[in-house]
């Protein structure tokens, strides 16, 4: 529903409307300020998350481990083992966000593994794959995922499967 412009409605011009509007002005400027400091901040976040997320994950994954075993089980650890999967997640999903091809990966690699999530091995071979065709690595894969100690065969034979299947 449009409304119709009444000129009678507008406020006169006074030097004190005036002033009034140059504070809404420089207001709105510092609240601009503010958001675009948050924003590059967030970006920040993002960027560097990936390596958060990955001392978190294997925290959690070393916690997870002890609990299984019954080494460390209580409640404390299993709740610590929670959080930390918690915001490893979140952690990179700020950094996908952004397109950040290390938190795409190994946001693969929780769904391959089902380290803090439900374990969904073509979502996170989808994800795995996507973050290789992003940076066009398929002849650096085998030194990218042996910096993160994954040198096992069954796993490129299972992704080069992934990409084939995706390609077909």
């Amino acid at each position: 529903m449009s409304q119709v412009f009444d000129p009678t409605t507008v406020p006169e011009v006074t030097e004190e409307n005036l002033k009034s509007a140059a504070v809404s002005a420089k207001t709105l400027d510092e609240k601009v300020a503010h958001s675009t400091a948050l924003l590059e901040s967030a970006r920040a976040y993002a960027s560097s998350s990936p390596e958060s997320a990955q001392r978190m994950l294997d925290e959690a994954k070393v916690r997870e481990e002890l609990e299984n075993e019954g080494h460390f089980s209580s409640t404390i650890n299993a709740r610590n083992m929670k959080q930390l999967y918690e915001e490893a997640h979140a952690w990179l999903e700020a950094a996908k966000q952004f397109k950040h091809i290390e938190a795409m990966r190994l946001s693969g690699l929780c769904y391959i593994n089902g380290w803090g999530v439900e374990p969904d091995k073509d979502k996170g071979f989808d994800m795995v794959v996507q973050s290789i065709e992003m940076e066009n690595s398929w002849d650096k894969v085998p030194e990218i995922f042996a910096k993160i100690g994954l040198n096992k065969p069954e796993f490129f034979t299972a992704l080069t499967s992934h990409r084939n299947q995706r390609k077909g």
